[in-house]
């Protein structure tokens, strides 16, 4: 049978698979005749069908066994939309669970963050108490921003002024509580002590 082009592509679809479910069966999609007879004066007998040759249908035969074959094709699919929504569902619990993870992740994030942030302010508060150096100057400036670094630079500067004017202080140096006992050291006092008008 010669395929017209202006079939639908299903309709040629749904041919091509009966085509191929009954072999060598001559389909006729019209009223017409084919090797001189009519399709009304072929008969369905068995032993006849078997003298022929392949068997041809008529065109309510074909739209029958089309319907039926649709029919079964839709029944396989009748529970479609139900499966549809399942999917959809599933969908959105994998969705709730995926945003359940990342949450799970973000708390662990947090929580890394504040045990290193509690690390650093411990290291920075035994080093600070072992070199008597202010905890703000160990931990650097609070910010990225020129305003942050400029109060980082001076709280330096007036740290290291402060420890420039104490210098190396030792305390009650140069106040000996006891007498220096004869010699050069007596001698030497003994002047100052004139000199001072202590004597």
């Amino acid at each position: 049978m010669p395929r017209n082009d202006s079939i639908p592509a299903e309709l040629a679809q749904i041919i091509n698979t009966h085509r191929a479910l009954f072999g060598g069966f001559q389909m006729m999609a019209d009223a017409g005749t084919q090797d001189g007879n009519t399709a009304g004066d072929t008969s369905t007998g068995d032993d006849q069908d078997q003298s022929q040759g392949p068997r041809t249908f008529t065109q309510e035969e074909l739209n029958k066994l089309i319907a039926d074959r649709v029919g079964r094709e839709r029944a396989k699919y009748a529970d479609y939309g139900d499966m549809k929504r399942k999917a959809a569902e599933l969908d959105q619990i994998e969705e709730a669970q995926k945003t359940e993870a990342q949450k799970q992740a973000e708390r662990n994030a947090e929580a890394d963050r504040k045990s290193a942030e509690a690390d650093r302010k411990l290291a920075i508060a035994d080093v600070a108490g072992k070199l008597s150096v202010p905890a703000a100057i160990l931990s650097g400036p609070t910010a990225n921003t020129p305003e942050a670094i400029e109060a980082f630079a001076q709280a330096v500067l007036a740290f290291a002024g402060e420890r420039k004017k104490q210098g190396n202080y030792v305390p009650n140096e140069g106040r000996n509580k006891a007498p220096i006992q004869g010699g050069e050291g007596a001698q030497t006092l003994s002047f100052i002590n004139r000199a001072l008008g202590k004597e």
